[in-house]
């Protein structure tokens, strides 16, 4: 099986070898044996984000598709189907998509992939019960709100 995964977190690579948080990083490698192929569709790290990829993957079977730098979440949102569409023949390889959320391109993977590969949402976190405690400006704090 050939396992897709997004997740809004970016990555660098060096080396030849993908770098992202370790946090991540164990997490793909501890999936990577169960699958024959693990396809990456993550965005590319820069400023202060680099610091974060202390992790080098060591699976072999694991691939990347770099979706670029990553946008601003509004960005991602109004644009996400002509970012992703960009990716389609990536996407296709796949038998399913794992895909992180909430995130702001949920709705562009499900209107772009939904009815030609199972899509996997993985929720994480409950964004509704924790958006009264975020430190945000109102307008930002709302949008989350709303999307969650």
């Amino acid at each position: 099986m050939t396992l897709g995964f997004y997740y809004h977190i970016t990555v660098t690579v060096v080396d030849g070898r993908v770098n992202l948080p370790s946090y991540l990083g164990l997490f793909l490698d501890s999936i990577a044996p169960g699958v024959e192929h693990l396809i990456l569709f993550m965005h590319e790290a820069e400023g202060a984000d680099l610091a974060a990829c202390n992790y080098a993957l060591q699976a072999d079977n694991i691939r990347l598709v770099n979706l670029g730098l990553k946008k601003p979440a509004w960005h991602r949102v109004l644009f996400g189907k002509s970012l992703l569409r960009k990716f389609t023949a990536e996407v296709h390889q796949c038998d399913v998509l794992l895909v992180r959320a909430p995130t702001p391109l949920s709705a562009a993977f499900y209107s772009l992939f939904g009815k030609n590969i199972p899509l996997i949402y993985m929720l994480v976190g409950d964004y509704v019960a924790g958006t009264p405690h975020l430190q945000l400006p109102f307008i930002r704090k709302t949008a989350i709100y709303a999307m969650s």
